[in-house]
């Protein structure tokens, strides 16, 4: 597989950002309010401020150009 982390490139902030607050929300029961999804966010943004600060750089895999449609959870399998 040294082939396919060839091709990885660094994600976007905004990447970065929307998958790290989708984590903090996913599994749990959803509030009726926005209070969990705004805090996701705030602490989202927070974490990508410290890895970038921190030298970090997030790499991701090509999205594949079919079978995806616009779930990315179905991109890879696996």
């Amino acid at each position: 597989m040294p082939d396919q982390d060839q091709k990885r490139t660094p994600a976007t902030r905004s990447d970065v950002e929307t998958c790290l607050s989708l984590g903090l929300i996913s599994g749990r029961a959803m509030a009726r309010s926005q209070a969990p999804e705004t805090m996701s966010k705030v602490v989202a943004e927070r974490l990508v401020a410290e890895l970038e600060a921190s030298g970090f750089v997030v790499m991701r895999r090509p999205i594949p150009n079919h079978g995806a449609g616009d779930n990315p959870g179905r991109r890879f399998e696996g």
